[in-house]
């Protein structure tokens, strides 16, 4: 019980790299659908597509998850969010008609910083619960979520804070 209070209010204290992470070790011959790589990041197809286009686009280094970035990550978010414009424009989707963000831990599946790259509609009202975005009130930028728009993370970051579940 303290454990998902310490996820629920504040920073998981996990910073260490899994001895089995599957996202660090993405690759064509593993049957990701590789979409863009670099030095930097790797987009790939999601294998349960929530939407039409669905990527993630990964850090190649190792980094836990959206919780524990700092105001100097904005820039990486940035990096990552550029790329995910640039995967949807390829494609033809309108601005309108994408989703970009994170799932906030503990409601992300792999332990790996992936940032969602949409393409909707979704597939299914089912699907489509688990991207719900919280707008911000007052001084928050970001409501009550399990998913945070990148927009809204990059926010947060650089007015040095830490995104979190609850309103931040």
């Amino acid at each position: 019980m303290f454990g998902f209070l310490r996820w629920f209010s504040g920073n998981s204290g996990v910073n260490s790299k899994p001895e089995i992470c599957v996202f660090c070790h993405v690759c064509s011959e593993k049957e990701f659908k590789i979409v863009w790589q670099d030095d930097k990041y790797i987009a790939f197809e999601d294998h349960k597509p929530a939407s039409r286009y669905h990527f993630l686009i990964i850090p190649q280094a190792h980094i836990g998850n959206i919780r524990t970035l700092q105001q100097p990550d904005s820039m990486m978010l940035r990096e990552m969010h550029g790329l995910a414009k640039q995967l949807l424009r390829d494609r033809g989707v309108p601005p309108e008609m994408r989703r970009v963000g994170f799932h906030i831990a503990p409601f992300n599946s792999v332990e790996h910083l992936h940032l969602h790259v949409q393409g909707t509609p979704y597939l299914s009202l089912r699907k489509a619960a688990g991207y719900l975005i919280a707008s911000g009130y007052g001084p928050y930028t970001k409501g009550f979520s399990w998913f945070i728009e990148v927009e809204q993370a990059i926010g947060i970051l650089e007015r040095g804070g830490t995104v979190k579940l609850i309103p931040c």
